[in-house]
């Protein structure tokens, strides 16, 4: 019989570890504990950036989503991988005097941080809604309906949707 060798040993351990961690923490229903604090946070604090202290959308979300990341077992520099740039891609501006094509890469870059997690159809969905969303918001027969603050919500709930599909 072949010895093991110590990238096996290492292996057997990280999935030991790992199954020990999911009999703790609930395993798949913590999972959904993640995807809910990740959807509703993100809306909350999205919205929250808009309206009051910018650093709430800018860093507290990303590194709240990373850390939501890091608790499904996601391994740390994916976790970071995504926290990061999300920080960059929450602080550009998409304002009214923006032309549009711009607020579509904002939109764009919201997630392109999620690739580090993996691939979702969110991650196609999300910038087309979001733009969506702002038009919607800005538009005389509309605005009434797509009232800014729903609008903000609704698009850091999407981010939060798109990071909460990719959660192990």
């Amino acid at each position: 019989m072949a010895e093991n060798t110590p990238k096996d040993t290492l292996w057997e351990i990280h999935h030991a570890w790992r199954g020990r961690i999911q009999r703790v923490s609930g395993g798949s229903e913590m999972v959904e504990w993640l995807m809910i604090a990740a959807m509703a946070g993100s809306g909350a604090m999205f919205a929250i950036g808009g309206t009051g202290p910018k650093f709430v959308r800018r860093f507290i979300l990303p590194v709240y989503l990373g850390v939501i990341a890091l608790l499904s077992h996601i391994i740390w520099w994916k976790c970071l991988g995504l926290a990061l740039p999300l920080v960059a891609a929450l602080s550009l501006g998409y304002g009214e005097k923006k032309p549009y094509w711009y607020k579509g890469l904002v939109f764009i870059s919201y997630v392109l941080p999620t690739l580090f997690l993996g691939f979702t159809w969110w991650q196609i969905i999300t910038p087309p809604l979001c733009l969506l969303m702002f038009r919607l918001s800005n538009w005389k027969p509309t605005s009434h309906i797509f009232r800014w603050k729903i609008c903000e919500f609704a698009m850091g709930a999407l981010i939060g949707i798109t990071v909460a599909s990719l959660l192990k």
